[in-house]
Formats: C-alpha cells, sequence, structure tokens
C-alpha cells in the first residue's frame, strides 16, 4: 500500500510541474519584468501631476500597472497586451474591474503606442489618446 500511495504522489508531483511549464521559462523577450515609469509628456510637456509612481509590468499576454504609495502601499490594474514586432504596442483593459489611473489618459478599450526600441538604459511609448492629446511614457527597466 506504501508503494502504491508514494507512485501515486510521484504520478502527481511529476504531472504539476508538466502543466506549470511555460515556454522560454516565460521570457517574453525585451518586454518581461517590470518598468520603472518616469515621466509622462502631454504634447512635449511634463505632466506635472505625476508622481514618480507607477510601474508597468509585462508577462506573456498579461500587463499589470502598479501605483505605489506612501509606506509601499500599492494598488494596481490588469489588462492585456500584444507587442506587433513592428514598434506598436497595444494595450488594453477588458475587465471593468481594473480602469487605467487618470494620470495615464489610457481608455479600458484598446491603446495604441508606439516605440523606436526597447532598451533597459530607458525608452519612450508614445499614445495619442481620447482627447486628442500626444502622450509620451518614458521607462526604465527597474
Amino acid at each position: 500500500m506504501k508503494t502504491l500511495t508514494t507512485k501515486i504522489l510521484m504520478a502527481l508531483m511529476l504531472l504539476a510541474v508538466a502543466t506549470s511549464c511555460t515556454t522560454n521559462n516565460g521570457d517574453i523577450g525585451e518586454w518581461m519584468g517590470r518598468w520603472k515609469l518616469t515621466s509622462i509628456e502631454c504634447n512635449g510637456s511634463a505632466v506635472d501631476d505625476y508622481e514618480g509612481n507607477l510601474f508597468f509590468a509585462f508577462q506573456s499576454t498579461v500587463f499589470e500597472v502598479r501605483k505605489v504609495d506612501d509606506y509601499y502601499e500599492h494598488d494596481q490594474k490588469y489588462g492585456t497586451w500584444s507587442d506587433d514586432g513592428k514598434g506598436t504596442l497595444v494595450i488594453s483593459f477588458p475587465d471593468e474591474r481594473y480602469v487605467p489611473f487618470e494620470v495615464l489618459h489610457f481608455s479600458q478599450e484598446r491603446n495604441v503606442l508606439t516605440y523606436d526600441k526597447v532598451d533597459a538604459k530607458g525608452f519612450a511609448l508614445t499614445a495619442i489618446a481620447s482627447d486628442g492629446n500626444t502622450y509620451t511614457y518614458r521607462l526604465v527597466k527597474w
């Protein structure tokens, strides 16, 4: 009986390991990880009310934007993202519970952002928001 129980437990552990695997160990390339949003510009001018406390995270097709406040309290919003590999990133927030933070000027639907090259030292995303303004988001790997 002990041998049968051991075999069943081993089979369950192997099944758990096999089903938890992800493509390329979860590595999605240059986007992988957490990015600090260092500044936001509107039509070329700095957005004064941005406190420097937002972080973007990319994993698989899940996008997270996290707002960190005093004493490391945080709030996060989740959405989806895709990259066409040609300089266009699309971010959406399909779940109504996760309305994007106002300072980003993102809509819940399709936000199309452009970029030149993703670089851990810093890069910029640019979007034309529904209010007609052009926003530039500067990020560094965190």
